[in-house]
């Protein structure tokens, strides 16, 4: 019984990661007719792309279908600190949209459907306090932007 269970894990483990490649050198990449191909290859790729600095950490990780962005998207320094969170779906930004200072402080925030803004939308300070923060829907802004000074004190709205 336990054999069988083990060798049904197995299974599903070669299953589940086939078709799913995973390139690790951006120069066996190249962008044609807006999608990323695999050089040499006539399909769009699909899978993960994962690129690292020098020093062995990890720059950049995205998902890719059918030559497109779709997943998520995450950007690290040199040092491995997150600076950039996009989730896509089809090529188009879809979900939640974070940037972040060096520093580790949220620097922009907000959501996207089908590439465009969608809900509140906020930009930080450096220290960490809200600048700036407005509210979109389907890509039209459809309420006032409420600006902040360095301290969180309200300045005007726009």
């Amino acid at each position: 019984m336990k054999k069988n269970v083990l060798i049904l894990i197995m299974i599903l483990l070669i299953l589940t990661s086939c078709g799913k490649e995973r390139i690790e050198d951006m120069s066996k990449l190249e962008l044609r007719d807006e999608k990323v191909y695999v050089i040499g290859e006539n399909k769009p790729y699909t899978g993960t792309f994962i690129d690292k600095y020098e020093n062995g950490n990890l720059g950049k990780i995205a998902e890719f279908k059918n030559g497109l962005p779709h997943g998520k998207e995450e950007t690290y320094d040199k040092n491995g600190q997150l600076l950039l969170l996009n989730t896509y779906k089809n090529g188009k930004k879809n979900g939640t949209h974070k940037s972040y200072y060096e520093n580790g402080n949220l620097r922009t925030e907000g959501i996207y459907k089908d590439g465009k803004k969608d809900g509140i939308s906020r930009m930080y300070y450096e220290n960490g306090q809200l600048w700036r923060e407005s509210k979109d829907k389907n890509g039209i802004q459809i309420a006032p932007t409420k600006w902040y000074d360095e301290n969180g004190n309200p300045k005007s709205s726009l």
